[in-house]
């Protein structure tokens, strides 16, 4: 997991453009610093610049309630992979790597893809899965599919 800088009371305005984003929480400098990935997760609902607990963790607890915290530190979980643009992703099904659908659609599965000329660099839509013909399970359209699939360098 991939995680981003630390930010306290000294830059929570900074920090506002993660809320309503996954991160990680603590009371303790070292171990959100050294450990993030045992730290407190949720999602950041709020940060103000001023007091000792500036940041507004929100989670579900085990009843289902939404429930909110304060804490010292906030860290973003940042995307593991980065996705495949669309143009990357029209390469790799042109060169017969494999097949595409949506996740919510099990009706169709796609072996090529359309987009619109100003769209060709962005990333792919968050709902968009491939999977290679020699496998079973669908997967993210990541770059290093496709780096690894078409042998290119980025």
């Amino acid at each position: 997991m991939k995680f981003g800088e630390i930010y306290t009371y000294k830059n929570a305005e900074e920090a506002k453009k993660y809320i309503g984003k996954e991160g990680v929480f603590g009371d303790y400098l070292w171990e959100i610093s050294e450990y993030p990935e045992l730290e407190v997760s949720g999602r950041l609902i709020e940060a103000v610049g001023t007091g000792l607990f500036p940041f507004i963790r929100q989670y579900e607890d085990s009843e289902g309630e939404n429930r909110r915290t304060k804490f010292q530190f906030f860290r973003p979980i940042l995307e593991e992979d980065e996705r495949m643009t669309n143009r990357q992703l029209s390469e790799w099904l042109a060169k017969g790597n494999g097949e595409m659908t949506l996740e919510n659609n099990d009706s169709y599965i796609y072996t090529e893809k359309v987009h619109f000329k100003g769209d060709a660099d962005k990333p792919v839509r968050d709902d968009v899965i491939i999977r290679r013909w020699r496998d079973t399970e669908w997967s993210k359209p990541t770059k290093a599919i496709y780096e690894e699939d078409c042998k290119c360098l980025s």
